[in-house]
């Protein structure tokens, strides 16, 4: 029986590099970062859904842009979506046996999805309904190896404990962990003092312990500092996290 072939689809982002570089490598975001880690994981190959270049291979290299459907009217999202559907007409395989895996908002899906059924493309939108937050978790608990990257799990995967046991020798420190990207991209968007409790509930980062952690940790690497003051969300005196420079 010939098995089943997933294709994944995944949006651009607002934050790119300054200069020319490969497409998969372009996105800078914690969001598409983490899209693009469950995308090659879960499919054979995937394409980048770019408001500029339409369909991108994720192995082209493209010069930055400032283009977004968000800032398209309806009929420019439409001629978008066909342009993009001629293209991946000549990508995909046959329906028969193949799924798309779509991580992407709802302007960039509402004109693809219809047509792409229509052909008899089986769909699946993993993060369909999530919030941004929600979605940060549901990514970072799939990086994590929770049970099918649902938020609310608890439990690991057998293969992720397997490789718990054996690590590889770790020859560079290791790289800042989804929840501290998430943090930080935050605080350095929004420049306010916040408390580690508007954090969690902000950021859907639970339990609130965990961001206590990840904000010490991150104070200890110099990257933010932690100081009584004004919360900006919820207003009450107390340790709140400053990105430095702030």
């Amino acid at each position: 029986m010939r098995s089943m072939v997933r294709i994944g689809l995944i949006s651009c982002v607002k934050l790119k590099q300054n200069s020319a570089a490969k497409a998969k490598d372009m996105y800078t975001s914690t969001l598409f970062k983490g899209m693009r880690y469950y995308i090659e994981h879960e499919t054979e190959r995937w394409y980048i859904l770019s408001a500029k270049y339409g369909l991108l291979d994720p192995e082209r290299t493209i010069e930055p842009y400032n283009k977004t459907l968000l800032d398209m009217n309806g009929f420019e999202r439409l001629s978008w979506a066909r342009t993009v559907l001629d293209v991946l007409k000549k990508e995909l395989p046959p329906p028969n046996g193949s799924e798309l895996v779509i991580l992407a908002g709802e302007k960039y899906r509402e004109n693809l999805i219809p047509q792409l059924k229509a052909l008899g493309y089986s769909i699946v939108i993993p993060m369909e309904g999530l919030s941004q937050g929600r979605q940060l978790q549901f990514l970072n608990n799939y990086r994590e190896g929770l049970v099918n990257a649902d938020p609310e799990a608890k439990n690991v995967e057998v293969e992720h404990e397997m490789q718990k046991e054996s690590p590889p020798p770790q020859l560079n420190p290791p790289e800042r962990s989804l929840n501290e990207n998430i943090i930080l991209e935050f605080l350095q968007k929004y420049r306010q003092g916040h408390c580690d409790d508007c954090l969690s509930a902000i950021l859907n980062i639970t339990p609130r312990q965990q961001v206590n952690g990840i904000a010490r940790l991150l104070e200890s690497k110099k990257e933010l500092y932690r100081r009584k003051s004004d919360c900006f969300k919820c207003h009450r005196h107390k340790i709140c996290n400053h990105i430095n420079g702030s």
